[in-house]
Order: C-alpha cells, then sequence, then structure tokens
C-alpha cells in the first residue's frame, strides 16, 4: 500500500518548504506528492515547487493549480480526488514531521480498519469550548493532519463546504463518520503544528467560527 500525502496552499512557502523536506525524509520513496495551489500570489512557490519538481521530488510531485481561488475546503477537495493512492494524508502547509513511522502506522491501521476509519494526529474527546453543543460533547481529530481511505472520503463527501472559510469542518467531518458507524483513530506520532499562518486568529476569525458552529447545530440536529 503506497500513500498519497496532499497539502493545500496558498502562498505560505516558508512553511511549505520545510514540510516537503520533512515528507521527503521520513516517508517512503514510493509516497506520492501533491501540493494544491490555491492561486498564490507569491512568487516564492512557483519557484520553489519549481525547484522540487526538477530537483529532488522530480516525477514524484504532482502540483495542482486551480484558476481561480476557491478557499482551503474546496481545494482540499479537488485535490484529494486527484490522489492515486487509496491511502490519503491530508496535511496542512504549516505542520512539520519528525517521525519515520507514520507511513508505516497508517498502513497498519487501514489493513486493520473495519468500517470507515478517519486518522488523525490530535483526538479532541473533551469539552474544548467549542465541541460541546446542547450539553454534548462531539469528539473530534483536528483538520491539520488527517488520513483516510479515497474511498470513503469522496463516499462521505470530504469536507462539507458550507463551513466557510474554515472552522468547524474538521468537527463535522468527524461527526460524518461517527453517525455512519466510523471511528476516529488517534495516531501517535511526532509531529507539530504551528497554527493560524494563512488564517490568523482574530476577532473576525472568532466570530466566523461561532457562525459555523450554528451551521453544524443546523445540520445536525
Amino acid at each position: 500500500m503506497s500513500i498519497s500525502i496532499v497539502i493545500p496552499i496558498y502562498n505560505g512557502w516558508k512553511h511549505t518548504h520545510p514540510l516537503l523536506f520533512d515528507i521527503y525524509n521520513n516517508f517512503p520513496q514510493d509516497t506520492e506528492f501533491i501540493v494544491a495551489d490555491d492561486c498564490s500570489t507569491d512568487e516564492e512557490v512557483m519557484t520553489g515547487l519549481n525547484w522540487w519538481q526538477t530537483g529532488l521530488l522530480k516525477d514524484r510531485l504532482r502540483v495542482i493549480r486551480n484558476e481561480k481561488n476557491v478557499g482551503f475546503l474546496r481545494n482540499s477537495n479537488f485535490a484529494v480526488s486527484k490522489a492515486s493512492n487509496e491511502i490519503v494524508a491530508l496535511i496542512s502547509n504549516d505542520v512539520r514531521i519528525s517521525d519515520k513511522t507514520v507511513a508505516s502506522k497508517l498502513k497498519e491501521i487501514f489493513a486493520q480498519s473495519t468500517g470507515f476509519t478517519l486518522v488523525g494526529n490530535r483526538l479532541l474527546d473533551w469539552d474544548t469550548g467549542w465541541n460541546t453543543i446542547d450539553g454534548k460533547i462531539y469528539p473530534y481529530l483536528e483538520g491539520w493532519f488527517l488520513s483516510f481511505k479515497k474511498s470513503e472520503w469522496l463516499q462521505v463527501g470530504g469536507f462539507d463546504t458550507r463551513y466557510t472559510t474554515c472552522d468547524f469542518e474538521d468537527v463535522d467531518l468527524s461527526t460524518t463518520y461517527l453517525a455512519g458507524g466510523g471511528h476516529l483513530v488517534f495516531l501517535d506520532a511526532e509531529m507539530v503544528h504551528v497554527g493560524a499562518q494563512s488564517y490568523k486568529y482574530s476577532p473576525e476569525r472568532e466570530a466566523n467560527t461561532k457562525e459555523n458552529q450554528e451551521r453544524w447545530r443546523e445540520k445536525w440536529k
């Protein structure tokens, strides 16, 4: 079983470049790399991706460029649909991975999985202040690192794009898996999420997250 790594980006090359090095150093040679560029305006992105495509990742890195900016959720969904392998890891570009066991652990998890399985590096199954709704805690895997079978992702519809710009789409996806009898699995691996690089924390973002929480409640009530 080979793995496809999908990295949706919009600018932020200072994060994407070291993540590509991390994956190059810690994943096996048969790993597919897909960078989904959502119309970056930074010329450094084009230069950097060309460096990888003509160098260390020649014939292994595929770059998908949207004709117009579609946002993180649609960019992720489209890129996953282009993955060549059944096992996919969707990784935000502001993640650092220092663990050589990630690929083998993912392969083992999916080889033993029964039913739909969503894997992540951070499982929040306690009250975070956001995932307790109408008195009930809804566990979820944070969306900066998610792994799944492509066929299952497509069947559940991937990220629900009603959650604009982002936030709460990972709660929704986790709820979708659980509601269908699936499983949320914690991946014990060494990685770090820097966080809030493309979409900064702000009062506006907090307001957006609250709106998405209401969208979630309306969908799942």
